[in-house]
């Protein structure tokens, strides 16, 4: 859940960074950016590459922890009995 809202986040990221640059393109008489345009869109774009590499980060670990037997094992546990952890309650 954590890494779906994490790419809502990058989508949402790119697309303001999309916006920003085309309104910096025409606002601009010069047709260039300014030193101001320039600064922030260089820092979403890091926030953005930072975003992406902890996604990269955990799609890793994910992969590692994944081996060749495991839907074998957990088709063989058994269904828990009826009365598991009545106790607590």
């Amino acid at each position: 859940m954590q890494q779906t809202s994490k790419l809502g986040e990058i989508t949402n990221m790119m697309t303001e960074l999309g916006t920003r640059i085309d309104t910096a393109r025409s606002n601009s008489s010069t047709k260039s950016f300014q030193p101001a345009d320039i600064a922030s869109l260089g820092n979403q774009m890091s926030q953005l590459s930072l975003s992406m590499e902890d996604i990269e980060k955990q799609q890793a670990i994910i992969k590692s922890l994944s081996f060749e037997s495991l839907p074998a094992r957990y088709s063989s546990i058994p269904e828990a009995h009826t009365q598991t952890f009545q106790w607590v309650f």
